[in-house]
């Protein structure tokens, strides 16, 4: 039986060479994601980058002094902005971006592995189930997710700094660890977690005491809190508000298996990736309760159990680092929204999630410790079966209508499948498919968005129903002011029927709210608007 100090693993031993480990993921991370560089654009790509809200219309200031599409994550905008400015309509250098980001994650993740476990081949193991999960796939495949490679790697490279802080006490760490999270969660609100974590780190790696460690990392949380409330209350225009919940209704029991439903299914995709998808929404209801409740009591004990027993480590926080990130989960589940199911983004969970990965390696170092041969065989089969998985994800993310009818045969919980195969429809004229797309999506969630009001009264108009079609335009027109492409197709109701007046003053409207994108400026050059 080998010790922990001569593992082999293909030929290394615990000391492999840093360079020799980064080259090996670099190549196996191309292998994973070689066919995803020319999948297209889609969904909030289109908002980001090129619609009204978008972050190419903006200035460097404008960045900071505005929400973008609804949101106000400035420090991940900025490099959607700088990458729309160098790359245009161009998806591989958007894609480009985006891996090497994810190499950056996936090296930040090894060094930050290999710090707590203080084994570089378990870090190896770990980093290696990290290059090729499919959970992963949304940072390479969507563009805009870049936003999100942004925040992990800022709480990556504060989580890093406050490490090495700990060791030295050199203040300069402790400022760069700092300015690292408030760079953080300028790019997503879920860094706001992170001095939880150090405190955690704190306690659990360096058996530090509570009221020592809090104070270490007091002004963290003091900028946490003091941000929190600044976003929640609306005292800037300039920033989009986050919703508190003022009071929980409904059935409790029903939040709460819900929840344990989310949950279920983001730890199912972890060991089985069969339906990853970058949003995943359950129905709320009760009905699991006793199923879940059950699962919810088991879990808690073997949580207990395992932090009993592993006592103040690398272990225990590693779990504690990856439990934390479920944080978020009860803010999509216990805050009632009549518009969409409770729902878990996986993204939510992109620099927590370090905590299972760093357990999976360290599970697999086990198996190659205890006999060599059937952990190589295991973990090749661990990694060609994720390897799989992923070429099979990224394919689906060549086209938006690809990956909505593929979001949408796994999971019809959300609008935004609906939205983007309905208007992926449109685009290829095919109106009435589109209309049928946008009423399943009324008939299931009760409601529909703005946005796909606004397509399917244009699907009425182009189907022949301008009764139907004016009366959307007339209700979005009325209850959203702002929107462009609502004047933009009410503009061309009213130039079908002759009215080039008042056609002309909507597709005038359309270019006024959106001056860089408006489809409206071909028609503003028809002579007989002109007239």
């Amino acid at each position: 039986m080998n010790t922990a100090k001569d593992v082999i693993f293909f030929g290394f031993d615990r000391k492999i060479p840093f360079y020799l480990m980064g080259i090996f993921l670099f190549m196996i991370s191309l292998l994973t994601y070689i066919n995803a560089f020319t999948n297209g654009f889609m969904f909030d790509d289109f908002t980001c980058l090129f619609g009204q809200y978008s972050v190419a219309g903006r200035s460097f200031a404008d960045i900071f002094m505005h929400n973008q599409a609804g949101f106000y994550r400035p420090v991940g905008h900025l490099l959607l902005w700088i990458s729309a400015g160098v790359f245009g309509n161009n998806v591989i250098g958007y894609h480009a971006v985006n891996f090497c980001l994810f190499l950056l994650m996936l090296f930040f993740f090894v060094i930050i592995a290999e710090k707590l476990t203080q084994n570089r081949m378990l870090a190896f193991m770990a980093g290696l189930l990290y290059a090729v999960h499919p959970i992963n796939g949304m940072s390479v495949n969507y563009i805009t997710a870049c936003n999100n490679s942004s925040y992990v790697l800022l709480m990556q490279l504060s989580l890093i700094s406050y490490i090495y802080y700990t060791e030295s006490r050199r203040k300069y760490l402790y400022v760069l660890s700092f300015i690292g999270f408030i760079l953080a969660f300028l790019a997503h609100e879920i860094a706001l977690l992170l001095p939880f974590f150090l405190i955690a780190y704190r306690i659990v790696c360096k058996g530090a005491r509570l009221k020592p460690s809090f104070y270490s990392v007091a002004p963290f949380i003091v900028l946490a809190g003091c941000y929190f409330l600044f976003r929640s209350n609306g005292t800037a225009v300039f920033v989009h508000k986050i919703n508190i919940p003022i009071s929980a209704t409904g059935d409790l029991m029903a939040y709460f298996s819900t929840w344990v439903d989310l949950i279920r299914w983001y730890f199912t995709q972890l060991i089985y990736p069969a339906k990853v998808v970058f949003l995943w929404s359950a129905k709320m209801g009760s009905a699991r309760f006793i199923v879940n409740a059950a699962i919810f009591l088991l879990g808690s004990i073997g949580f207990c159990y395992f932090i009993i027993k592993n006592g103040k480590n690398w272990k225990s926080f590693a779990l504690l680092l990856f439990l934390g990130g479920c944080a978020p989960t009860f803010y999509s589940c216990f805050v009632f929204s009549p518009k969409v199911w409770p729902y878990f983004e996986p993204h939510w969970m992109y620099f927590s999630q370090m905590g299972f990965f760093i357990l999976a390696g360290a599970f697999f170092y086990y198996i190659i410790k205890r006999n060599r041969l059937v952990g190589h065989l295991l973990i090749v089969a661990v990694l060609c079966l994720f390897i799989v998985c992923s070429w099979q994800y990224n394919s689906k993310w060549r086209t938006q209508e690809e990956y909505s009818r593929y979001w949408l045969s796994v999971n019809q919980g959300n609008l935004t499948a609906f939205y983007g195969l309905g208007t992926s429809l449109m685009d290829k004229g095919d109106y009435a498919g589109a209309v049928d797309v946008f009423r399943s999506a009324n008939t299931l969630l009760g409601n529909i968005s703005v946005a796909m009001a606004v397509a399917l009264g244009h699907c009425y108009d182009e189907l022949g129903n301008g009764t139907e079609a004016l009366v959307i335009f007339n209700t979005v027109t009325k209850e959203n002011p702002g929107n462009a492409l609502v004047y933009h197709y009410k503009g061309l109701y009213l130039m079908k029927r002759g009215d080039h007046a008042l056609a002309r003053e909507a597709f005038l409207k359309s270019v006024k709210l959106d001056p860089k994108f408006s489809l409206s400026y071909p028609y503003l050059q028809d002579t007989r608007l002109k007239k």
